[in-house]
Order: structure tokens, then sequence, then C-alpha cells
């Protein structure tokens, strides 16, 4: 069965942000990713203040808007989540939240947790390369 495609940010509804920016807010709580607003708009490649302010209209489920670069770093982001899911047993699924933050020694990461790879380096190749390395694992 084929999956409709989305070419672009025309294809995408301010609903489909509204849900986006939402999980990552949860994702990113002390109990998931630990991460800071600040290292959240970092990561979507957003000032602080814009991504405050798309968080602000998504809990008051007004329309949502970002740009291409945010939602596609949002979708790898969600494919990073899935990725270390496949590695912690169902009854686990905890694992995989503290893998994004615990030290790795692979050289591809300098020594870093996914999390701070993914925060030094901040492009969207550091999202492909630790997707890549995800995948090899499996």
């Amino acid at each position: 069965m084929n999956e409709p495609v989305i070419n672009s940010n025309r294809d995408l509804s301010p609903e489909h942000f509204t849900a986006a920016v939402l999980w990552i807010s949860k994702m990113s709580s002390p109990d998931g990713w630990n991460l800071t607003a600040e290292e959240v708009a970092r990561l979507l490649g957003l000032e602080s203040a814009t991504f405050t302010e798309m968080q602000r209209n998504a809990l008051n489920d007004e329309p949502v808007m970002m740009t291409c670069d945010a939602a596609e770093r949002l979708s790898l982001l969600l494919q990073i989540s899935k990725a270390l899911n496949l590695f912690a047993p169902h009854q686990r699924q905890d694992l995989a939240l503290q893998w994004f933050s615990k030290t790795t020694t692979n050289p591809t990461f300098n020594n870093k947790s996914i999390k701070g790879f993914l925060l030094e380096s901040n492009t969207v190749e550091s999202f492909c390369e630790v997707i890549t390395y995800l995948r090899a694992q499996h």
C-alpha cells in the first residue's frame, strides 16, 4: 500500500504542526528526553521565543505554523524516537528515553549522548547520522 508523499509544508495543516509541537513538548519533559525549551528550540532551528509561542498556540488550540526546516527536524526527531523504541522491550520503554541521554563510546557521537551530539552539531546531517547509526544497530 502506498502512503501519501508530503512534499512541503503546504501538504501539512496547522493541526499537524500542533500535534508535532505537543509531541516534542511531551518528549522533552523531565520524564522524557529532559530537554529545556531552549534546547528544543535549538534542535528545531528556532529562536526560543518562537518555540514558546508555538507551544502556547498548541496548548490553546490555536493554529501553529512552522518553517520547512523545523518540520523536517521534528520529523527526524520522531524517527530517532521510533528507532530508540525498537531497542527497548515493550515493558521497558523508559530505556528508550534513557538511551537518548546516555553517553556512548561510539566515535560517531564524539563520546557524547545522542542528545549531546545533536545539541552540539545541530545540523540536519547530524540528525541523519543518528538515524543511520540506530538503524544499523537493528
